[in-house]
């Protein structure tokens, strides 16, 4: 919700960048998780990207549209990489990766 408001306040090409470099992002992360399944601090990994991006959407950051393309590939790889890593662990594998790809994209 956060990377998604933070590229509205940028405008509609940052917006554009965002939506089609993060499901590739989420894709990527999710199956590096699935191959190389190790999570060591994931609470506090996704706790201080949750903050840093609220931060950045409430101090309305003068981020180039680049730079929030590039925040939205780094966040997507991570959260999935996370997911991913938690799937295998689960041994849900591939199908479980693809099945939650679908649930987010049509939420």
């Amino acid at each position: 919700m956060a990377l998604a408001l933070l590229a509205r306040q940028r405008g509609a090409r940052t917006g554009r960048l965002a939506v089609f470099a993060l499901p590739g992002a989420w894709l990527v992360g999710g199956l590096v998780g699935l191959a190389l399944p190790t999570i060591h601090t994931a609470t506090l990994v996704t706790t201080l990207s949750f903050l840093a991006l609220g931060g950045l959407v409430a101090a309305e950051a003068r981020l180039r549209p680049e730079w929030v393309t590039a925040l939205a590939v780094v966040v997507g790889l991570l959260h999935d990489y996370l997911n991913g890593a938690a799937m295998a662990q689960a041994k849900l594998g591939t199908l479980g990766l693809l099945l939650l790809g679908c649930s987010l994209r049509t939420a």
